[in-house]
């Protein structure tokens, strides 16, 4: 049921307020006195009207005075005046309509017509009021930063926010289109429970079936809103893609801890055992026979192989303890080059591309190269019917928009970007979420050990810097390694 319409009545003659007084209360109205123009501009500022009833003639501050000033304030520009006057003429009307006023009735003013206008006036102003709050909420829903959606009982969409339509890219005619089989069931499961205003379905976390960006997490929040005698659900969809994103790469990044804990004290204990066994080896080689020297060559060459994976551990576990230095890395990439053409099979043509006045880095030289053989062996295998392997280096300033779409551990700033570009088989999407983690590989036991992008990864975080890649099945994949630039042309301070 609203609450009745308020009018303020100003008027300075007693007999006029109490007789106004008595007229509104009758129908209902919910009435406010004052005396004087100072008082009127009081009570309205602390009680909003739905009509002010203004006398002009006043002692003092005239009516024409008061609808001025009530015009003036934001909250009660809009408040609808009617002037009571005895003036005759045009002259006090235009006064009045300059003033602000909306209508005019003359004194002694007709009970029946005062009623009349008063009605029409406050159900119009209500109307209006009402109008904008609907105006204002639908603003703030449109331009809500988290997906809203109306629906019936049965999910049909009635209506959708922008930033919905912004995150599964199309609106489907119902609700639990949106979401994956097992989760839209336990929904529909859940829709009966709705069984009044204010109930809901508590918040939880779920990946989305239709999505303008493949595999998006929304937090869904469902509740009931009260809405005459129809049901209405209200479905809040909070994007935290980058939420889960964010944890996944902090778990992988706990998981790489360990394993570097693990690797640093293991890997020693265990080349030395490889060392001593070479020694071992060797003392055969000079006291058995021929056979048996075949057999110990053997022995040592396996316990060369075993310590030279052990190292690879133990870079990977970031151990090296080399201090970083000014490096320039076009000498850097020139020795990658020339060690990569030995190792590449035939079909496969390198290519190298240096920017003029590339800036310095501070680094460790050995491991920039580890960094860059690996990525390019990478490239290698992926082109097993040849291609093209480009190295280029070059400068460039990442905005934190440009950051964002590289990845987590990236960061706006000037940065040295080297690049390492295959045109092979590119990379399977199923397997781009653990392309960095410990001992993953798409390729056979006995050709890699997937520690060559773990490698990679630790590297760069060692240098400060950040790897993002691009990549496309059939059209092949781009790696490329991002160091914190030494200011000005060439590394100098």
């Amino acid at each position: 049921m609203p609450s009745p319409s308020i009018v303020l009545v100003v008027d300075d003659d007693t007999l006029s307020r109490q007789f106004l007084q008595g007229l509104l209360a009758g129908e209902s109205y919910t009435v406010l006195l004052a005396s004087n123009g100072a008082e009127a501009l009081r009570i309205a500022a602390q009680t909003p009207p739905d009509l002010v009833l203004l006398d002009v003639i006043m002692d003092g501050m005239d009516g024409f005075e008061v609808c001025r000033r009530l015009r003036s304030n934001p909250e009660l520009f809009q408040v609808p005046i009617v002037m009571l006057t005895s003036l005759e003429g045009r002259e006090a009307q235009l006064r009045g309509l300059e003033a602000g006023a909306d209508e005019f009735l003359h004194k002694p003013v007709d009970p029946a017509e005062l009623l009349a206008r008063v009605r029409t006036i406050t159900r119009l102003n209500r109307f209006r009021q009402l109008s904008d709050e609907r105006t204002r909420f639908e603003a703030a829903v449109a331009y809500a930063p988290d997906g809203i959606v109306l629906t019936d009982g049965e999910g049909k969409i009635l209506h959708a926010n922008n930033a919905f339509v912004r995150l599964v890219g199309r609106t489907p005619a119902g609700i639990l289109e949106c979401f994956r089989s097992e989760t839209a069931a336990l929904l529909r499961v859940q829709f009966p429970t709705l069984d009044r205003p204010g109930r809901k379905v508590d918040a939880f976390e779920t990946q989305l079936a239709i999505a303008a960006t493949p595999g998006a997490f929304v937090e869904v929040t469902v509740v009931r809103l009260p809405w005459s005698e129809r049901t209405i659900l209200e479905f809040i969809l909070r994007d935290v893609s980058d939420q889960k994103q964010l944890e996944a790469q902090l778990f992988r990044l706990q998981r790489i801890d360990l394993l570097s804990h693990l690797a640093s004290g293991v890997v020693r204990d265990v080349d030395t055992l490889m060392t001593e066994i070479a020694k071992s080896a060797v003392e055969l080689q000079t006291t058995t026979s021929s056979a048996n020297q075949k057999l110990t060559a053997k022995i040592s060459e396996n316990a060369e192989t075993a310590s030279n994976l052990l190292r690879r551990i133990l870079t990977f576990a970031g151990t090296s303890g080399q201090r970083l230095t000014p490096v320039q890395i076009g000498p850097v990439l020139q020795e990658t080059a020339a060690l990569t053409t030995k190792l590449l099979r035939s079909g496969i043509k390198l290519e190298i591309d240096l920017a003029n006045d590339l800036p310095g880095i501070l680094a460790d030289a050995a491991d920039l190269q580890q960094v860059f053989v690996n990525l390019s062996l990478n490239a290698r295998d992926a082109m097993p019917g040849g291609g093209t392997l480009r190295l280029t280096a070059g400068a460039v300033t990442l905005t934190p928009a440009d950051a964002k779409l590289i990845g987590t551990d990236a960061s706006a700033g000037d940065f040295l970007a080297v690049s390492v570009q295959d045109t092979g088989t590119g990379i399977a999407p199923e397997n781009r979420e653990r392309l960095f983690d410990p001992f993953f590989t798409t390729k056979a036991p006995e050709m890699a050990t997937g520690l060559g992008l773990a490698t990679v990864l630790r590297v760069m975080r060692r240098h400060n810097g950040f790897v993002g890649y691009q990549t496309e099945v059939g059209a092949g994949t781009c790696f490329t390694c991002y160091f914190p630039a030494l200011s000005g042309p060439g590394g100098s301070e």
